[in-house]
């Protein structure tokens, strides 16, 4: 990979190199130590129990989280005064070890090679390489559609113009961003961390917040088709109405409606890029044809919307909805909540914070931390990555599925009871009658969360 000096470093302190390491993960730099120096000592440092999405991942001698930082103190400085330069990864053979200190678990060895991929230390690990190391002649005259200009449409028009083969981006919105560019509902943001929620060639793209707000992931969606100069590419206000295959050209016809009328363009292959979350089913509930007021899917938010006065029912107790509920609180005169069943809620001290300042720092100055930091978030979040998950048939218990699950539940429990401590009547509501994990995990702050509105 690339690397350049890091003249910020050279001019940095001892304080401050200090100061922001107080920021890091001890998870992070217990793995990428061992993988930039091989010192054992990491192995001495064990994860304990904590109750989060994945418990057992968290240092648990307190003395070890200081002597790691002391540690990742000491490499920066030796790295500081000896130039601040380019720097190797260290032998690969230890990667595999690396990140199983990251993750708080062993990785599996079959499971090493997407993992590694995650990590972005190639950004263009899931590229397309032509076996000639070029694209062949004939490769410009091969043409591929691609519909929908959101994460996945602009992962495929970058890949295409990378590997040299003519592309149309098909997209219906004036802008990118698929459902995040229509999601604009009070409160829309991501709740799985953004470090990972980007393109492996995007990994060091400088994101403000662990959980970004709708408006920054729009932000990073531009910056990809503007950083990768796939804007050009994209026929902005022009919707795919129709398909059809010719057997005998091996050719697709499309249609499609835009600024310019109706047209029709022929493409070797088609890549649909469409998703699933900007077209809402909405339910049918007597009375909702002849009422009056606003009456949308949260998907169809109309921007700039006035809740001031009004009295608001919020259908629904998903992630949307526990996520708009104390935004829309606010703002409403009344806000009620209409919830079929209760789902469990996780929470997460730095869910509504911006990253701080050194954060950022340990990104653009400790080599390789981004690389690790995005595997550490992407591990946590991953099938089976949770312990909580799996299934102990020989744990006896009426509401979890293993001690782990417990450990979970009880705290989720806890944080109820904490939270409703005013409102008893609405605690046994608020408990799920499932497993935690059993369903999609809804992370809230711990200071400002549908718990609060109620």
């Amino acid at each position: 990979m690339p690397m350049t000096t890091r003249t910020e470093l050279l001019s940095t302190s001892d304080e401050t190199i200090a100061d922001a390491l107080q920021n890091a993960s001890p998870m992070v730099l217990r793995g990428l130590l061992y993988q930039l120096t091989g010192d054992e000592r990491v192995f001495a440092m064990k994860p304990g129990a904590a109750a989060k999405f994945v418990v057992g991942s968290e240092l648990a001698n307190p003395e070890d989280e200081k002597l790691i930082r002391q540690m990742a103190a000491d490499f920066l400085k030796q790295y500081r005064d000896s130039g601040a330069g380019e720097i190797d990864l260290g032998p690969k053979e230890r990667l595999r070890t690396a990140l199983s200190l990251t993750a708080g678990q062993e990785i599996p060895e079959p499971d090493l090679p997407i993992w590694q991929e995650e990590t972005a230390l190639d950004p263009w690990a899931r590229g397309v390489n032509w076996s000639g190391g070029k694209a062949p002649e004939n490769a410009k005259d091969f043409k591929v559609a691609v519909i929908g200009a959101g994460i996945s449409g602009l992962n495929a028009a970058v890949q295409l113009k990378r590997a040299g083969i003519p592309f149309v981006v098909f997209e219906k919105n004036p802008s990118v961003g698929g459902s995040w560019y229509e999601n604009r509902y009070p409160g829309a943001r991501v709740d799985a961390p953004s470090r990972g929620y980007t393109h492996l060639f995007g990994y060091d793209y400088p994101f403000p917040w662990g959980y970004c707000p709708r408006d920054e992931n729009q932000k990073y969606f531009n910056w990809i088709a503007d950083n990768f100069e796939i804007r050009g590419n994209i026929w902005f206000n022009t919707e795919v109405l129709e398909m059809t295959w010719d057997d005998d050209a091996k050719l697709w016809t499309l249609g499609s409606q835009g600024p310019n009328g109706a047209q029709t363009v022929q493409f070797n292959a088609v890549i649909s890029c469409v998703g699933f979350l900007s077209r809402p089913q909405l339910p049918q509930i007597e009375g909702m044809d002849s009422f009056e007021g606003l009456a949308c899917h949260s998907a169809e938010w109309p921007e700039g919307y006035d809740l001031t006065g009004k009295r608001v029912a919020i259908v629904g107790s998903g992630a949307s909805g526990y996520q708009t509920t104390p935004v829309i609180g606010k703002l409403a005169a009344q806000t009620f909540l209409f919830q079929r069943q209760a789902n469990w809620l996780y929470e997460d001290l730095s869910y509504l914070k911006p990253l701080a300042e050194q954060s950022l720092w340990l990104d653009r100055n400790f080599p390789f931390h981004s690389n690790f930091v995005r595997f550490r978030v992407a591990a946590l979040v991953a099938p089976g990555g949770s312990g909580a998950l799996k299934i102990d048939p020989n744990f006896d218990d009426p509401h979890a599925v293993s001690p782990i699950n417990k450990i979970l539940r009880d705290a989720c429990v806890a944080f109820i009871e904490r939270k409703l401590a005013s409102r008893p009547d609405l605690i046994p509501q608020m408990i799920p009658n499932f497993p935690p994990m059993a369903s999609r995990p809804i992370r809230v702050d711990t200071d400002e969360s549908v718990l609060d509105a109620l």
